[in-house]
Formats: C-alpha cells, structure tokens, sequence
C-alpha cells in the first residue's frame, strides 16, 4: 500500500481555553449544589460528596475541553501539546478544588479531612495527566495503522479475505451469509466482492447503511461523542482500562442492560446464565486489542459508514436477494435506510424488509422465536449449503429504562380486555405485519355465507376498543379487527414521510398487503376500502376555515397568542398526544389512568365506561402501552391533519358519487364533537343522485360512541349492513 499522511490532531485555541475556563467558574455554584445534595441525601459523607464533586467537575473539564477543540489543517501532535493540556487541566481542577473548599467545606474541616484533600487532590491531579496522555490515538496492533485515519481498505481488505480463506477450509461453495451491526458491513463487501459463492444476504441491524448527517447539523450531544470517538477509544477500552475492576463492570452493565430487555428476551427467560454471558463479554473485550480497529476504519460517530452501505448496494453491483431485518422496538439503527435500500431494488430483484417485534439491536436475543421464524422462512425460499453468520460490534443499548412499556404487557392488556368481553373463541395474530383480530361468526351454520366485516379503529385507538362490540357483530358477520401498520401490535417502522401522497401511500400499501394475504375478496368496512363503506364519526370532513385577517382584532389577538403559536409549532414537528404518555417516563401510566377516568367521569350514566362494563383499569393499561411504545403510524396526524383536526384533502372532496361506488353510512355519536352535518350534506349529495347514503346517530354517545353505548352502536352498524 502507499505510504499515507500522519494522523491530523485537534490544536488547542487559548481563546476557547480561557472560554472554558470562564464557564468553568460560573458552573461552580451548580458543582457545589451537587456536592450538597450528596451529603445530605445520598452519600454518607462530605468527604465522598467532596470526591463526588471533584469527579463531575474533571468529567466536564474533558468534555468541555473536547467540544471546544479544533481541526487544524497539517497540525500535528507534540509533547508539548500533551504537556499544555495535562497543565491545563490540573490548574483548573486544582482552582475548582480551591473554590469548593473555601465556599462549602473550609469552616467545618478537620486536620485529617484537610489530609484527604490533599491525597484527593493528588489522586485528581493523576487523573487528570492520565486523561491529557489519552491525547494519543490508542491503537497498538494492525502496525502501521496506528498512525492513519484513512485505513478503509486495509482493513477491509483484511476482514474479506480473512472470510474466503475461512470459506475455503470449511470447503463450502455457496452459503447464506448474514451480518449484524459491524459484521453486516463486511459481510456485503464480501458478497460485492465474491458474489458466487453467497446465495442470499441477510443483513440484521446493519450498521452504516444510511449516509451520515453533515457537520454542520450535528447536535452538541453528538460533537461531544464525536469528540472522544476521535481518541480511538472503543467499548472494549473500557474493560481494559478498568483493570481488575473489568469483570465487576461487565457484570453491572450486563445486569442494566438485561432490566432493559424486553421479557421475551432469552436471557431474562433464564435460557442464557447472566454472569456467563457477563465473563464472555469480558474476557473477549478484554484481551489485546486488534480486530476492533475496524470501529474507527470503518465508522463515524453515531454509527454512520464511512462509505455507506448504500452506495455498495446497488442493482449494478449486487444481484443476490437480500433481507434486511431490525428490531420492530427500540432498535437503534434505523430500519428507513434499509426500505430505501430496498426501493432502488424495486421491480430489479428480491429485497425485503423485515421487523422483529419488539426488539432492540440485539434482535437475535431480545426475542430470539421471531428472529428465527423471520430469518427461516427468508432464507429458506434459497437453497444453499451452509448458513453463515458474521457478529458485529455489542452494544449494551439503552441504560435507563426510562418508559416503562413493552410489546408483551401491550399484547396482555389487549387479550385481558378481549377475553372479558367476548365468550366466543376469538384469535390474536399478526398478518402482513398488522395486529389483527379475528372473530368467526357465532353462528355455525352462517359462518360460511356470512359476510366479512373489517373494523380499523381510529388515531390512538388499536383492536382493543372495539372490545364491547365484537360479541354482537361476531352473530351476523365473521369479523376482522385491524390496526395501522405503526399503531398497537402492528410493526413500528420509523416513519419519515413528510407529506400527503408518501404517507398515504405507505399505510393504504400496508392494508392491502393485509387484505391479499387474508384473502377477502369483498368486505364491509367500518374504516375505508371496498365493499359497504361505514365512516364512524370520521375526522377531516370538512374543509379548514380560513385564518383570520390580520389586519382584524381577531386576527391580531390570533397573531399574539404564544398558546397557538406553540401548538402549531408542536403539531408541525410531530408532537403527538402520546409524545407526553413517554415524555414522563415511569409517570406516564399514572398520568394516562387519571386521563382515562377523568374522561369517563364526563360520560352519561348509562355509558359502558360507566356502569363497569368496560374495566377502566384494564383499559387504561392498554392504552397506556399503545401509545407509549415507539412513536411511528401516529406520525400521520401530522401528514393527514391540520391543527384542529382539519384535514390536509378534506373528505368532502373525496366522498363524492361518482367516485364512491359502494353504499355509504355515517355514524355519529350524539354528543360528538365532530359535526355530523357535515356527513349529512354529503349524504344529501349522494341521495340527489339515488346513491345508497344514510346518517345515523347514537344516543348517549360521544366521538367514542362504540365504547360509550356499545350497543346501540353494533345495532346501528348491524342495520345498516344488512340494509
């Protein structure tokens, strides 16, 4: 290879040295606030709440230190940099320890705590002279590499062929080849380059796939990772710089990251020991650093490539079907970058994106039966010889568990809901990705001629409130309750779509998969599509009012209002009522308990919330979940309504005679918000035309007039099907 240019370290700028250190003193009374609240309320005494204090101000020393840098071009390290920084950082923690003492611990210091100062402060001032000598990159092995940035290819190279000659040992000639996170980066460079020998590509929760975002729009959180990224740091690092403390480390952080796992997890399943999958991961972190070179040759921060996935696979380069699959949880690598993979594919060859249900990154053990059952029947549509797996970097994920929902209560709270309410058989499944309910009709010897009936609830509803009403509807039709693709048990991919036509598209697209897997040729729908068409209490009829005039008081007192500039501003950038069911983390499920019975306490006597009917413990758990667990189809609030609920195509342009061909009805409830003469004037049109249209209302109901009165709602949706 030829010989490349010498690393490119970051210089220090005194301006932004006297910056941070003028930060510094004005942070001083925050360092003191930490330290006292320690004392008095955590720590079991002042000279741990001291040692405490001391830590936190270094640690923000080096980050401050870190985001203050700056490239230079053809600088490079010396000595003396290294020695300008260990000064730096031990004058100004030393100048910190001076501040603490006289402002909170000089009056009250003993002759031996002042000794411990003095030990501490010799202990810091170590600290410090260690972390200025992390100055240099920290990696010893590949040889040359340890003094180049750009080594892509090198290292590339090496992992590729490292793969063939392990292929040509084993004698294999052609084999499923499936890479996670890292290893899915090296598994397609293998495939680009051996495409003989790989009959399908499986790529799990690959990392790199998507371009990064420029400098410019990274946020501080990531300019700080960034920051100590380029000291060629790795997770492995810290195993190693822990020393005899390692294993005791790796036991923490594996007990943290097991309490974040989801309970299908094999691990909380007891199927894998904890303290053996923590000595695994310490004894391979912690040996000689080598192989994880690859995380700086071939990453940037926030685990962007540095030569994107994406522009290796393509039509040109690739002709091998390929399955992406992530975590249909919090999976950290987004599963968008994949789909458009897959879309410059499209009509090309075989590209698939598939979701595990609520996994993380580490699909394959966050619920190891979905990932199989996904991967099989994947790669089992191929034959080949041998089934290859390449590993990729751990990641220990999320360290707090901040919201406390999960897929398997979701899915418990929905059956506990639906076994209380329906005594028929009944099953829960998933069907092209959709939660999906399905009740056979009551009546046996109907069952077969009866018609199909498809519910689809509305925004922040799933299956589960339809609850009160399948019974009923279950003695006239065999019926199907479905939820949007993103919503309830549904797949959460991560919707990006920013405006009507993509999104619409994207969850009309999801039903019809839905449909021709389930196989209904025709159906009524209490939603939208074919068949009889029932819209209940639908939003967006009507077109949005026109903004007030300026130059009126109503538009000038429109104008000043800060409350509606921050809804309209909270509406544009996606903020959803259930963004507060997890913005308040273990308080969300409280918060939406007293929601839901606040709500039932409008609601008339007579109502099913009311009279115990409908468990609104039960129910609140549910809805809970639903909305707390990843944010994805309710992103269409934003896509399909304006604020106010006014729609961005209202449906009044929409529901016309010439283009509805099937029967129409609307149902309202009594006490509905949304107003039925806007139903009633399209209705009106219909029947000018000697069209099927009729409105009905429910009594003693609101805009939830299926949970309110349930069952003058099925009497009502009953009649007018069989009309």
């Amino acid at each position: 290879m030829a010989a490349q240019e010498p690393v490119k370290r970051p210089r220090l700028s005194a301006w932004k040295v006297l910056a941070v250190l003028s930060l510094l003193v004005l942070l001083t009374p925050v360092w003191i606030a930490y330290g006292c609240l320690g004392a008095l309320l955590t720590l079991p005494s002042r000279t741990i709440a001291k040692t405490g204090l001391h830590f936190l101000a270094v640690l923000g020393l080096w980050l401050l230190f870190q985001v203050f840098l700056t490239d230079v071009e053809g600088g490079t390290d010396d000595k003396w940099t290294k020695l300008a920084l260990a000064g730096w950082l031990v004058a100004l923690l030393l100048a910190q320890r001076k501040l603490d003492q006289l402002l909170v611990f000089h009056l009250s210091q003993k002759p031996e705590e002042r000794r411990m100062d003095i030990v501490g402060s010799m202990l810091l001032a170590t600290f410090a002279i260690g972390a200025a000598s992390l100055w240099r990159p920290s990696i010893d092995n590949f040889e040359d590499l340890s003094k180049h940035y750009d080594v892509w290819e090198y290292v590339n190279e090496l992992m590729v062929e490292a793969l063939e000659g392990w292929r040509k040992e084993l004698k294999f000639d052609k084999f499923y080849l499936g890479g996670h996170s890292m290893g899915a980066m090296f598994a397609t460079s293998y495939a680009v380059k051996y495409p003989g020998h790989v009959e399908h590509l499986a790529l799990i929760s690959p990392a790199g796939v998507g371009h990064p975002p420029t400098s410019k729009k990274l946020p501080l959180g990531l300019r700080v990772f960034r920051s100590i990224w380029n000291l060629r740091l790795t997770p492995m690092s810290v195993a190693r710089y822990a020393g005899p403390f390692g294993p005791r480390l790796l036991r923490f952080s594996t007990s943290v990251r097991v309490g974040v796992m989801p309970e299908t997890s094999c691990i909380r399943r007891g199927l894998i020991p904890q303290d053996a999958l923590a000595a695994y991961w310490y004894n391979n972190w912690a040996l000689e650093k080598s192989g994880e070179i690859a995380m700086h040759s071939h990453l940037l921060p926030g685990v962007f490539a540095k030569r994107p996935l994406c522009e290796m696979l393509t039509p040109e380069s690739i002709e091998i079907p390929i399955t992406f699959i992530y975590g249909g949880g919090p999976d950290w690598m987004s599963s968008s970058h994949g789909e458009k993979v897959a879309k410059a594919f499209e009509g090309k060859q075989t590209v698939e994106v598939l979701l595990v249900p609520g996994a993380g990154h580490q699909l394959f053990m966050d619920n190891a039966p979905a990932f199989n059952e996904l991967l099989l029947a994947a790669l089992l549509r191929y034959g080949a010889e041998a089934v290859l797996l390449a590993a990729g970097v751990a990641t220990e994920g999320r360290l707090w568990h901040w919201v406390p929902a999960s897929y398997s209560k979701l899915e418990e709270a929905e059956r506990k809901i639906l076994t209380r309410a329906i005594p028929t058989p009944f099953e829960m499944k998933k069907v092209a990705q959709l939660g999906t309910v399905v009740v056979p009709c009551s009546d046996e010897k109907k069952r077969v001629n009866a018609k199909n009936l498809v519910l689809i609830h509305g925004f922040a509803g799933g299956n589960a409130v339809w609850a009160m009403n399948l019974e009923k509807l279950s003695q006239h039709f065999n019926v199907y309750a479905v939820e949007w693709i993103g919503v309830g048990r549904s797949d959460r991919p991560d919707f990006n779509f920013k405006d009507y036509d993509s999104a619409n598209d994207f969850i009309v697209g999801s039903f019809e998969n839905w449909q021709k897997e389930m196989k209904l040729e025709q159906f009524d729908l209490c939603g939208h599509s074919m068949g009889h068409l029932v819209l209940a209490s639908p939003a967006g009829m009507p077109h949005p009012p026109p903004p007030p005039d300026p130059s009126t008081e109503e538009g000038k007192i429109a104008n000043r209002s800060w409350l509606r500039r921050m809804v309209f501003s909270a509406w544009e950038n996606g903020v959803t009522p259930m963004s507060l069911a997890r913005f308040v983390g273990p308080y969300g499920p409280k918060l939406v308990h007293n929601v839901v019975h606040r709500r039932a306490s409008f609601m008339s006597e007579g109502s099913a919330m009311r009279d115990g009917r409908v468990d609104l413990t039960e129910l609140a758990e549910y809805i809970y979940h639903n909305w707390a667990l990843k944010p994805s189809g309710e992103r269409a609030m934003t896509t399909h309504l304006a604020p106010g609920a006014h729609a961005i195509r209202p449906l009044v342009d929409q529901l016309l005679p010439e283009k509805v061909k099937m029967p129409l009805t609307f149902i309202y409830g009594e006490y509905d918000w949304m107003d039925y003469r806007h139903g009633q004037g399209i209705v009106e049109r219909f029947q000018e035309k000697n069209r099927a249209a009729e409105l009905y209302r429910v009594p003693n109901g609101g805009h939830q007039m299926f949970l309110e009165n349930p069952d003058d709602f099925s009497r009502i949706l009953i009649e007018s099907l069989d009309k």
